[in-house]
């Protein structure tokens, strides 16, 4: 994306090992086409007791709290996030947003300064808010969620959470779901008004694909998921 106060191009993307030992980080250009130059990693996960100190966990919350993140030397996988997947919008507002977050903990939320393009942690440890991870928007208890995108669409006033389900694999059931909130960092409910914050995955959401096979057509489609969306001269997404 264009940050226009950095007067760069930023790509945010991740490196991972597991699945749940992930790191977010950035690069920029002057051109969208490249070249990028690689500035740094802004986000850990997966730490415990032998290689926090090699995170910036303690730069930003001022200490390492093992029970919080990572009791009896075990990071708590189920409760925060792996982060992979980070896609950033600007909301109706201007203000700068990175949503990102696979299995694991759920899908999460964090704002960003648009003079550096990296997470401002203005936010405290609460209920499903962490001031490193972020804010909890979906998921958690290890289901299966990832691929998080939120479209601003300033015809409905809406934010639109678009979300995957499933194994990434033919007949692991992928799908693209989608929730809704009146604000950027929610919360994002379903047609019928409910949060994904717990319980089975399969019950929240609107389904928007899944696997299909249309007539007179040899083959199926199968595992859609990924999305995100574009807007033409006209105005149509």
């Amino acid at each position: 994306m264009y940050n226009p106060k950095m007067k760069k191009w930023v790509q945010y993307f991740c490196t991972t090992s597991t699945f749940i030992k992930s790191n977010l980080c950035y690069a920029t250009a002057d051109r969208i086409e490249g070249p990028y130059t690689y500035k740094g990693t802004f986000l850990y996960f997966g730490f415990v007791s032998n290689t926090v100190s090699k995170t910036n966990l303690k730069a930003i919350t001022g200490g390492t709290d093992s029970n919080r993140y990572y009791p009896n030397n075990s990071y708590d996988y189920k409760k925060f996030p792996n982060a992979i997947d980070p896609s950033v919008f600007y909301d109706f507002n201007g203000r700068l947003w990175m949503v990102y977050g696979s299995w694991s903990g759920g899908i999460y939320i964090l704002e960003l300064d648009e003079s550096t393009g990296l997470p401002k942690h203005n936010i405290n440890n609460g209920n499903n808010t962490d001031k490193y991870f972020g804010k909890k928007l979906a998921g958690g208890n290890h289901q299966s969620i990832e691929g998080p995108y939120i479209l601003p669409h300033s015809g409905t006033g809406y934010y639109y959470l678009f979300v995957s389900y499933g194994g990434l694999t033919s007949n692991g059931g992928y799908q693209i779901r989608m929730f809704r909130s009146k604000n950027p960092d929610g919360p994002y409910v379903d047609a019928r008004g409910r949060q994904f914050m717990g319980g089975n995955n399969a019950d929240y959401g609107v389904k928007v694909m899944g696997n299909y096979n249309l007539p007179n057509l040899t083959n199926t489609y199968r595992a859609p998921g990924y999305s995100s969306t574009f807007r033409d001269k006209d105005w149509e997404y």
